[in-house]
């Protein structure tokens, strides 16, 4: 991840307008986070009682739910951009943040499409997954504290086998 970037294309969303032109504000976290619930809640996502305290995710003070990841990939996977997100993320066995751990996990290879994330006390993983009809869906799994020496295991399995 590059959480420099995060913050700075954070706090740019509140320097500059959908036009590119200055907006009049100062780029910082509380009007970023501001025009980020906006765009979200007018993408149809249900902000709710969410909280975006920075552009990373890095901050405790961060709180979405996993109903409101799934609504975002379901939201991007229809977007006009949603063939360059979906090539920004990891897939298992490939270069990348799902190149170990999950490689092993050979259910999984060629089927999911994913982003890890953690901080202390906990991790995260949310994207796509082809089910065993074939179908996909979207994903996203929270986990507070350690979850096991195997966690990693344990969710590939879960997630590929999961009809």
């Amino acid at each position: 991840s590059q959480n420099l970037f995060a913050e700075c294309l954070l706090k740019t969303l509140a320097a500059y307008g959908l036009d590119g032109q200055p907006s009049g504000h100062v780029g910082s976290w509380e009007r970023g986070g501001f025009v980020a619930r906006k765009t979200l809640a007018d993408a149809g996502l249900a902000m709710g009682d969410a909280v975006l305290s920075d552009g990373s995710g890095l901050s405790h003070a961060n709180r979405v739910t996993a109903a409101q990841i799934v609504r975002l990939l379901q939201v991007m996977n229809k977007a006009s951009e949603a063939q360059a997100f979906r090539a920004s993320l990891a897939q298992p066995g490939q270069p990348g943040t799902l190149q170990r751990g999950y490689a092993h996990a050979a259910l999984l290879n060629g089927r999911m499409q994913a982003k890890t994330g953690s901080i202390a006390g906990v991790r995260t993983l949310a994207g796509y997954v082809r089910r065993p009809d074939g179908r996909e869906a979207a994903f996203a799994l929270m986990v507070n504290g350690s979850g096991g020496g195997d966690l990693r295991a344990k969710v590939a399995k879960l997630i590929a086998e999961t009809p």
